[in-house]
This record gives C-alpha cells, sequence and structure tokens, in this order.
C-alpha cells in the first residue's frame, strides 16, 4: 500500500517489474482512482499484479 507519485518517482515499469520480483501479489493505492490507473494497471497485470481498488460505502452502483 502506498501512494501513487513515489511510484511515478520510481519509474511504473520498474516498479512493477520489481514488486513482481519481490514476490508482492498487489497493489492498494488509495489516491488513484480506476480511471486514471490504467497505465499502471496494464503493467501491473503484465508483471502478474494485481491492482486493488478501494469503495466506499457510498459508492453508486454505477461505479462498482
Amino acid at each position: 500500500m502506498t501512494y501513487y507519485n513515489p511510484i511515478y518517482q520510481y519509474g511504473l515499469k520498474k516498479f512493477c517489474k520489481d514488486c513482481a520480483a519481490a514476490g508482492i501479489d498487489g497493489l492498494i493505492i488509495p489516491e488513484l482512482p480506476p480511471e486514471e490507473g490504467d497505465e499502471l494497471g496494464d503493467l501491473a497485470s503484465k508483471s502478474g499484479v494485481d491492482m486493488i481498488y478501494l469503495l466506499a460505502p457510498t459508492s453508486a452502483e454505477e461505479r462498482i
């Protein structure tokens, strides 16, 4: 679990590759909405790392 900026500064591709090498199974990035996480999500998926998005109890059905 981390914020997006350190990942961005590290480099998305390198971060995903290093996560996989370290045995990380999934990422929780609380302030990264799914609509803005496509690039990281694609790279993570290719590395075998899952993106885990959080939902608020008040999330609309369409958003979920």
